[in-house]
């Protein structure tokens, strides 16, 4: 049996709301997009898990809204994600890595 490409379409952008903004009158939401296969191996075999979170986000992190620094619209870019909580970061790579996955069946099929 042939080896089935990965499927680069199944790699939608989704919006996603941390746990903690939920509640929320304008959350924070963010753009995210899962890793190629690429990416995915890049980041899931750094080690130290610290690597794994940035690569996992400079790859898979688009964009966001509602964030703000001083009161003013913070822009989406890797240099500012220093202004984003670690627990926030943290749950953020976590989505993009389960998004990144393939399912059982997917596996199955490849």
């Amino acid at each position: 049996m042939a080896l089935e490409a990965l499927n680069t379409e199944k790699l939608t952008r989704f919006w996603y709301t941390p746990e903690c903004e939920r509640e929320e009158e304008s959350p924070a939401r963010f753009l995210l997009q899962p890793l190629d296969g690429l990416q995915a191996t890049e980041a899931f075999n750094a080690g130290d898990m610290g690597l794994v979170i940035l690569r996992t986000l400079r790859n898979g992190l688009k964009d966001w809204e509602n964030v703000t620094k001083d009161d003013k619209s913070l822009k989406c870019s890797p240099q500012n994600f220093r202004f984003i909580h670690a627990d926030i970061l943290d749950e953020l790579a976590s989505e993009i890595m389960t998004a990144s996955k393939m399912n059982a069946d997917e596996v199955k099929n490849s």
